[in-house]
């Protein structure tokens, strides 16, 4: 088949791209990419009800100041300000609900319509900081209580002709400290016909429950994590852009005669779950398929847009594939790129279930960093956002492991979400993190040590601040406009030095942020399982299929074996 694009209305699916066109014995699979992209298009919802449950606890007052000396919840009435005033410039009619929860609930708007009147109103209540300030213990299993009340409503009310539906958007800095804390309870009480999306913000909030209870949630949503209050517009950007500028509710892909990584479970599969996709957004999905299958390989996408009661089906076929081993096949650099981020992918999965011993992982991470440095080097790509955003998801990987749970764990699970599902923002990195030496970050350093490229990578823009490398210009206006007059730099020096909250969680009280860390990686591909240090590997990955193996392969086995020895 030539290389060619499926397209039904709005959504595209690209040609299957392979690494290699022909069979290479050296291999147990081929590699290709193919890519879901949804074009341009106008919001197509009638009405939004968006449900605010904002965290008011004493964590978020006193103790909690930047170096500006605005506290959490100083950033948090800022970028609600700004946010409903992103929210009324839409063709949207919106209606807002707004929850503050401690210990205790607070109704401060019930359904109300987003208009200039009441976006100036509803502002000003945010600033009484006698009337609303921070105070008591949290109860989230209360706030979801209070959600679930005021999702509820009738949209008929609002005489919505287009599609409508409710969303309910939960910002919290802690753990549960009253009322009901197990998972089971709280996610009884969390609103059961909407979509919830739960923001946690801090090293101290506990990214294992908010995380379940996505999964437990009956329509689905998301889990957002950063470091800091200063960038909770910049998640809030990137929520309501997918939201406002919704196409489709499910994307599901099916395949035959091959198979699709599952990010969540890092195995393949030949069914996988989309979820929503918006206009402008793109999905890369990463196949396989063993070099006897000489079948057609066929993807099948099924979706259904709003308000459509049917559902949609796009066929693919790809055809071009030659039965006969060349060993000068030359590789696809493109379609190696994303073979990177496959390897990448892998690591971060490993890191976040520590799969496999901390020194392993770290030498595999150094070693597959420098690969793509050598790779990005010889290639004249050393600005290339996208590799320079695999490099820093190595990077938080390997030095996330030399700091505490708290925060580490949290970093690397954002990081394996955002790589995955390409979101427009990465967790952004503490500035700290890219001040370590032999002293802060010993096993870091001793892993990197002859890995001098990877070693010196400094880490790009896109995860020095916030927005990364797959952000759409649209969804980078709306993280703009929901962070007005927030500084997009991380200055996390009072985020490391900050007293802990009083409302943290138990084990939060003895957590002194650390420095940068560092892992291991042992990924489960066929390439990569091999990689070692590979300090030797001083040019591109060649282009033919003897050079590969051997770069790949023995050179590789010999210097796993050398790095063993590496204190």
């Amino acid at each position: 088949m030539t290389d060619s694009t499926v397209t039904n209305s709005y959504l595209n699916v690209s040609d299957l791209q392979l690494l290699f066109k022909s069979p290479q014995s050296k291999f147990e699979h081929n590699f290709g990419t193919c890519n879901i992209r949804i074009n341009k298009g106008e919001p197509l919802w009638g009405a939004l009800h968006l449900v605010f449950n904002l965290d008011r606890s004493g964590s978020t007052g006193a103790g909690s100041e930047g170096k500006d000396g605005k506290t959490a919840w100083d950033n948090i009435v800022h970028t609600m300000k700004c946010t409903l005033n992103y929210c009324k410039e839409h063709n949207v009619q919106v209606f807002v609900s707004i929850i503050l929860f401690d210990h205790k609930t607070i109704e401060m708007c019930q359904s109300k319509e987003v208009t200039e009147e009441n976006v100036k109103i509803l502002s000003q209540n945010l600033s009484d900081r006698i009337k609303y300030y921070p105070r008591g213990s949290t109860d989230i299993h209360k706030a979801m209580l209070k959600a679930q009340e005021m999702a509820v409503h009738d949209f008929d009310e609002w005489c919505v002709e287009k599609p409508y539906q409710t969303f309910h958007l939960l910002m919290t800095d802690g753990c549960p400290t009253a009322g009901p804390c197990d998972l089971t309870t709280i996610a009884t009480a969390m609103p059961k016909e909407v979509e919830n999306y739960l923001l946690g913000f801090g090293s101290n909030h506990n990214e294992k429950l908010l995380n379940a209870l996505v999964e437990k949630s009956i329509k689905g949503g998301e889990y957002h994590f950063t470091p800091t209050f200063e960038q909770a517009g910049v998640i809030y950007g990137t929520v309501l852009d997918s939201i406002f500028n919704r196409f489709a509710q499910t994307v599901t892909v099916t395949v035959k005669h091959a198979e699709l990584y599952d990010y969540k479970t890092n195995t393949w599969v030949t069914e996988l779950k989309l979820g929503p996709m918006a206009f402008e957004s793109e999905r890369m999905l990463h196949l396989r398929f063993p070099w006897d299958n000489m079948k057609d390989r066929e993807i099948c996408v099924t979706y259904k847009t709003l308000g459509d009661s049917g559902e949609h089906i796009l066929w693919k076929y790809n055809k071009e594939y030659s039965t006969e081993e060349n060993k000068d096949d030359k590789m696809n650099l493109e379609v190696y790129k994303y073979f990177l981020r496959q390897e990448v992918m892998e690591i971060l999965y490993h890191r976040k279930h520590k799969t496999f011993p901390d020194d392993k992982l770290r030498k595999n991470i150094a070693a597959l960093g420098e690969l793509i440095k050598t790779f990005m080097k010889d290639n004249n790509l050393d600005e290339d956002a996208f590799l320079n955003q695999l490099c820093d998801d190595l990077s938080i990987a390997l030095h996330s492991m030399e700091m505490s749970a708290a925060l580490g764990d949290k970093l690397c699970l954002d990081r394996q979400v955002s790589q995955a599902t390409q979101r427009g923002y990465n967790a952004a990195v503490p500035a700290r993190m890219q001040r370590f030496d032999a002293q802060t970050a010993p096993a870091a350093t001793a892993a990197l040590k002859r890995t001098p490229l990877f070693r010196n990578h400094t880490r790009s823009g896109a995860a020095a601040r916030s927005t990364s490398a797959y952000a759409a210009p649209r969804q980078m206006a709306a993280q703009r406009m929901c962070s007005l007059g927030v500084d997009d730099d991380v200055s996390d020096d009072e985020f490391y030095d900050a007293s802990v909250h009083p409302a943290a969680c138990p084990h939060a009280a003895s957590f002194i942020p650390p420095r940068p860390p560092a892992r291991r990686s042992l990924t489960t591909s066929y390439c990569a399982r091999n990689l070692g240090n590979v300090s030797a590997a001083t040019s591109a990955p060649p282009n033919n299929i003897e050079s590969l193996v051997k770069s790949w392969t023995k050179q590789a086995k010999d210097n796993i074996t050398k790095n063993q020895k590496i204190s």
